[in-house]
């Protein structure tokens, strides 16, 4: 639970007062938004319209032709509103009759409106006059209740009705028409998202067309759904638009999900709240209301419904799990590429609602691309080579509870399908598990990132008894691993690559051993964490044995500046002076400084080594040397193999290579296009013939943004906050919340979990006293309402690296703690 927002605050101060003042609202024909820069609140009213507006968020409400007609938004908060989220439709009540005929309350007669609220914080405006018809065919009557406050993004919204006479239709209902073109339904059950809906085929079953849109109803609830990007062609994708909506808690009949290719009135998405009446086909997506029974209704039926609507003029949703996305956060620019890249790519892979995948099941499973409305790499599902270990990530990275549980499904789906020798699937056809790459390889991939995937949820949710019960499923999956290790050579010996399935690697290779030395320490933190003290132990152990066995036999005795590809039991070795691997080995840190600076400078000598974050290797891998002859990942770049480019650079220090080459270029893509190709070429021009809206690049930057460039790591027993580059920044993004001002010596955050943590802080001044604790803390906005009872406290000296460790509580049973860090000679208060 969470501190009221500020509209929440605002509405609640200026609900007690008994007396309105109306100096706030300016009375003439204006219709745009333009003029209310904001901050604070302005309503612009006149007999066609009334508009209230905060320089982030801008409403109209058109009285001639009754509806929300415009909805528009500056996320910077300056006034300079982009294009409204709506199409011409609006929003609007409706009754569809029994004969398939729409009446709109934009076409029922004018309406009224009372500005019954107006301050600098706050408005609110009451519309009258609502209704379906005009004269004697009018059945529903309406009010709306739209209010602003200062400093909030949403809008809200809330309607109280009732049917005037009884009637037969087959709905009444609030439809909402939207401009951003795919649509994400965050149900109880699972996700839905659609892009491009249009009469083409889906898996094994037509999309059929009504009016040019598809149509998903459910019952199930829906507390939150959005919509965002453009309809341009391929490297257009961008829409600068996007919207958010919260329900309220109300009786309904059930929603309805709209997409469309084709625009228009009706937008390329929408929304439709049936407050009575029928649904159309249930739970996937159908032809929408042709052959839907109509049903009598009687006279006094009457509902109320609420929302809160989000505009934004970027493509990520400006609300978040708890409320509004903090308007104090990391640079814009830096917040739009993270939210993008999570909101928009990884959340639409889920298919995990009712008939997600087939019809009759609902499962765990993840495509690899959004829906538009076909899937990339059509019917195969939950790759973890290391595929969904990034978009899974990027979710987990989210803070937000509802995506770390669907998280949770996937992990399970697959984890429910280890065969016998510990191996997990490859990947699912439908519903199938298979055990083999499409290339028909087996990869040691699948069991390692599965494996950390799974330690990923547990840390970043704090949920460590689930990790707990889990464990002996996550024993039985590294056991298949850990047999591989040859006791003579202190290596695994590999059936075939890590994470490049086509290209022909096996024995002692490089790939899978660095990244062995990285999974055995993490799965030593797991079994500490659950008290298995001496397993952690020998887990470590063994990380260091295969740590330095791969830097002393797989390292090139000739060139002397990375590690060879693979070494073979007879003594010979092959090289292709793999990138993927090297970038792994120094991840892990496995090499001394001074080595790796050698691989680094290897590395960065390569002719197309950051085009893009980053290629893979510098030789080429050939026909005879791939599966099948395929060539297609020879001489491309992979967001994977950027990811551990990012962590070797900031385990060793190259902050310039990390910013410049690495994760800025894909800020600057993320935020240009929305939506990314599979790879990209050489010179870093996207592959237009590899797959589109593919998961991989905006989940990479995702997560580069959040633990490399702010270094928020999350531990089962430790918090680090380490950043790379910012000296000050404040960070608000779902559960996760830091204030971090290394000059002023100041850090406060707060984590999800429960019990004392490890805590290490880095870029503070070295040699400084700063005083430390744990407790209730703040309780504005964005901070926490509900707070442990812990009460912490003490003092550490940074070392000369300007990094401090200590250990307290960051939360109890009464909710998470706030960890205040501040230097000795401040006021020290938490």
């Amino acid at each position: 639970v969470r501190s009221p927002s500020p509209q929440a605050s605002a509405r609640n101060m200026l609900e007690l007062r008994t007396v309105v003042a109306f100096v706030c609202v300016v009375w003439a024909w204006a219709d745009s938004c333009q003029e209310v820069p904001g901050p604070k609140v302005r309503v612009l009213a006149s007999e066609k319209s009334v508009i209230l507006a905060n320089g982030l968020t801008c409403i109209a409400v058109s009285l001639d032709r009754p509806r929300i007609s415009d909805l528009r938004a500056d996320f910077t908060g300056k006034g300079q509103y982009g294009k409204s989220v709506l199409s011409s439709g609006g929003m609007t009540l409706e009754r569809l009759d029994a004969e398939d005929t729409v009446l709109s309350s934009a076409d029922a007669g004018s309406a009224s409106a009372k500005v019954t609220i107006s301050s600098d914080n706050f408005a609110e405006v009451v519309i009258n006059g609502l209704r379906d018809a005009a004269g004697n065919s009018t059945a529903m009557v309406e009010t709306w209740t739209v209010s602003l406050a200062a400093g909030a993004r949403s809008v809200s919204f809330s309607a109280h009705g009732s049917l005037q006479r009884d009637i037969s239709a087959k709905a009444l209902r609030h439809s909402f028409a939207f401009e951003p073109t795919s649509i994400y339904g965050l149900f109880d059950r699972g996700v839905v998202q659609m892009k491009g809906y249009s009469a083409k085929h889906l898996s094994s079953r037509r999309l059929r067309t009504d009016g040019l849109a598809g149509h998903y109803a459910s019952k199930d609830g829906l507390a939150r759904f959005y919509a965002l990007g453009g309809s341009g062609e391929d490297l257009d994708t961008a829409g600068n638009a996007s919207v958010a909506v919260r329900r309220g808690i109300h009786a309904s009949a059930g929603v309805v999900l709209l997409n469309s290719d084709r625009g228009g009135p009706s937008g390329f998405s929408g929304f439709q709240e049936v407050l009575a009446g029928n649904l159309p086909e249930q739970n996937m997506w159908s032809n929408g209301w042709a052959g839907v029974s109509a049903v009598q209704l009687s006279k006094g039926l009457s509902w109320k419904v609420s929302y809160e609507i989000a505009p934004n003029n970027f493509d990520f949703p400006a609300q978040g799990p708890f409320g509004d996305v903090a308007t104090k956060n990391i640079a814009d620019r830096d917040l739009q590429a993270m939210l993008t890249g999570i909101y928009g790519s990884p959340v639409g892979q889920l298919c995990t609602h009712d008939n997600g995948v087939v019809k009759g099941q609902r499962v765990g499973q993840m495509a690899t691309t959004i829906a538009r409305p076909n899937y990339g790499y059509e019917n195969n599902y939950n790759f973890f080579d290391p595929d969904n270990y990034l978009s899974t990530a990027a979710m987990l990275f989210s803070g937000d509870p509802y995506l770390q549980e669907q998280v949770r499904t996937v992990l399970e789906r697959n984890g429910a399908y280890m065969n016998d020798k510990g191996q997990l699937p490859h990947h699912f056809v439908g519903v199938v598990p298979t055990y083999q790459a499409l290339s028909g390889e087996t990869q040691t991939g699948p069991n390692v990132f599965w494996v950390l995937s799974c330690l990923n949820y547990a840390k970043l949710t704090g949920n460590i008894e689930w990790l707990r019960g889990y464990m002996p499923r996550l024993r039985n999956a590294s056991a298949f691993l850990f047999e591989m290790i040859h006791p003579e050579f202190r290596l695994l010996k590999s059936p075939g690559s890590l994470m490049i399935d086509v290209f022909i690697r096996n024995n002692f290779a490089t790939d899978t051993n660095a990244m062995a030395v990285g999974f055995l320490q993490d799965f030593a933190d797991a079994e500490e964490a659950i008290g298995n003290v001496t397993g952690a132990t020998h887990l470590r152990n063994v990380a260091a044995m295969v740590a330095e066995a791969t830097d002393a036999m797989l390292w090139s005795n000739g060139t002397k500046d990375h590690y060879v590809t693979q070494l073979n039991p007879d003594g010979t070795s092959r090289d292709f002076v793999d990138y993927d691997a090297n970038l792994i080995a120094l991840a892990h840190g496995i090499p001394a400084a001074e080595r790796a600076k050698r691989v680094l400078a290897r590395i960065d000598g390569g002719r197309c080594i950051h085009g893009r974050a980053t290629f893979v290797s510098e030789l080429y891998y050939g026909k005879h040397d791939t599966t099948g002859g395929n060539i297609g990942d020879s001489w491309c770049t992979m967001g994977r193999i950027g990811w551990f480019d990012a962590l070797a650079r900031k385990r060793y220090g190259d902050q310039a290579t990390f910013d410049n080459l690495l994760l800025d270029p894909l800020v600057g893509d993320v935020n240009r296009w929305t939506w990314l190709h599979e790879r990209y070429q050489c010179d870093g021009r996207p592959m237009q013939n590899r797959t589109s809206h593919y998961f991989e690049y905006p989940s990479v930057t995702a997560m580069m943004l959040h633990f490399v460039r702010y270094g928020i790591q999350l531990g089962f027993g430790s918090v680090k906050v380490t950043p790379f580059g910012p000296k000050a920044f404040a960070y608000h993004v779902g559960n996760i919340h830091v204030d971090y001002d290394a000059p002023a010596g100041a850090v406060r955050f707060s984590v999800p979990g429960e019990g004392r943590r490890e805590i290490t802080v880095e870029g503070l001044a070295p040699g400084k006293t700063y005083n430390y604790g744990a407790g209730p803390g703040a309780s504005s906005w964005p901070w926490l309402e509900n707070k442990c009872a812990a009460g912490d406290k003490g003092r550490v000296i940074a070392d000369r690296d300007g990094t401090v460790n200590f250990v307290v509580h960051v939360g109890d049973a009464r909710g998470p703690c706030v960890v205040d860090l501040r230097l000795a000679e401040l006021e020290f208060t938490v």
